[in-house]
């Protein structure tokens, strides 16, 4: 299951300022983004970084800047990169780029897509700010240390957090570029889950109060936008969190649950299961 799966909610196909865009804002129209294969995850600072011919990437690449300022020519369009840049550089882009400060911090993702274009569709421009710089450093820390894990689910950890930064990007971006109203309400609402999924209260009933509207309205505008049911992506969010305290805070399962939005240790142990495939005292070994 791709966390969270929310990647064909808006079709951009006209070319504006070095990125696709639609003024229609469409629901369910862009493929999902299909990760093969994560070629390499680093973290780098250097003095000497510099790209001055525009050669094809050989990989599609996330890129996120913690530290120094570089100026990129992508087709002609100059931006400049700063902390807390995201950089979307889909296979086979050619771009020059000039660093602007002596030193430069970055997290580097490098990926494989079942199709080639998969990267250069997805709804994001090519770079963007970051809404929290402090929280999008501590997600690419966690890959990062997946990354370099010896667990024997690592790996796949590593691409379901990459789907859940590409989500939470989107999710954030989206919402600070103001779509059509009915895509935002859906963006509202996923946006509420993700900061309040720690709360027990937090279920559709509560959600369908907080925003107003019926739960039938609720199921129809997920299941239209996100292909699951509100109360599978509020799941989806909190196995999530619990999959990274499981892996890093050294947390017991039952603090784990509690912290996650879970009142019972034996339905979270169950809903854990269900998502991940395994127990959760076995998840961590």
């Amino acid at each position: 299951m791709h966390f969270p799966r929310i990647f064909s909610i808006i079709k951009r196909n006209v070319l504006k300022d070095g990125f696709k865009v639609n003024e229609s804002e469409k629901i369910g129209t862009i493929p999902d983004l299909n990760i093969t294969t994560i070629l390499a995850v680093n973290k780098t600072t250097t003095s000497n970084w510099m790209r001055p011919f525009p050669v094809p990437r050989a990989t599609n690449g996330l890129v996120f800047l913690t530290g120094g300022s570089i100026e990129y020519n992508i087709g002609g369009v100059k931006e400049t990169a700063s902390p807390g840049s995201i950089l979307k550089f889909p296979k086979g882009l050619q771009y020059t780029g000039v660093k602007l400060t002596a030193q430069n911090s970055y997290y580097v993702i490098d990926f494989e897509t079942v199709n080639e274009n998969e990267m250069a569709d997805f709804p994001l421009p090519y770079i963007f700010p970051t809404v929290s710089l402090e929280n999008t450093e501590k997600e690419f820390k966690i890959l990062y240390d997946l990354w370099n894990s010896t667990l024997v689910s690592s790996k796949l950890n590593c691409k379901s957090k990459l789907y859940g930064i590409l989500s939470n990007l989107l999710i954030d971006y989206s919402l600070n570029n103001g779509y059509s109203p009915y895509t935002n309400r859906v963006l509202h609402i996923i946006e509420y889950i993700h900061k309040n999924y720690y709360n027990p209260n937090i279920n559709v009933e509560s959600l369908c109060a907080h925003f107003n509207i019926s739960e039938s309205q609720m199921r129809r505008i997920f299941q239209k936008s996100l292909k699951l049911s509100p109360l599978k992506y509020i799941q989806s969010v909190r196995i999530s969190h619990a999959k990274d305290m499981l892996c890093y805070d050294n947390a017991s399962i039952e603090d784990v649950a509690f912290n996650c939005g879970y009142s019972s240790l034996y339905y979270f142990s169950r809903v854990f299961k269900q998502i991940t495939g395994y127990n959760p005292s076995k998840f961590s070994k």
